[in-house]
């Protein structure tokens, strides 16, 4: 049996995510939502972020579809103050993390929820300020 393939034209490139992702390297506290009630603070790092979610690493035992809320200090403020939020978000991929030298720590791709205005708003100021500081993004 044979194939042939003919292209007709060049190839394009389409993206995974629809929005652009900048480059940050923020400490953040890391807390699983459970039913009734969060769990313990853990130590992450934000590594990158996007208006429709962000990538943290070196986060502790977290899985795919784990509801999770994130604290974390923007500088997203017209006044260039630095302002801390508190988003959540739903894990859409983890894995064993490269980062942490902790067993167990997992980074993780997360998406956020819906109904989260202000939140969504500071982020979407912060991606905003940094696309216009540099180009470089994921």
């Amino acid at each position: 049996n044979v194939a042939e393939v003919q292209v007709l034209d060049a190839p394009m490139f389409v993206p995974r995510r629809p929005n652009p992702r900048v480059l940050a390297e923020l400490p953040a506290d890391v807390r699983a939502l459970l039913p009734q009630s969060k769990g313990p603070v853990h130590k992450s790092v934000l590594t990158d972020l996007s208006i429709g979610g962000m990538k943290l690493e070196g986060c502790q035992h977290l899985s795919a579809e784990d509801t999770i809320e994130v604290t974390v200090r923007l500088g997203a403020r017209p006044t260039g103050n630095d302002e801390t939020i508190s988003i959540m978000g739903r894990v859409v991929m983890a894995y064993a993390s490269n980062r942490s030298k902790v067993d167990g720590s997992t980074d993780a791709h997360v998406s956020f929820i819906d109904g989260q205005e202000e939140a969504l708003e500071i982020v979407h100021r912060f991606v905003a300020e940094q696309l216009k500081r540099r180009t470089p993004t994921l």
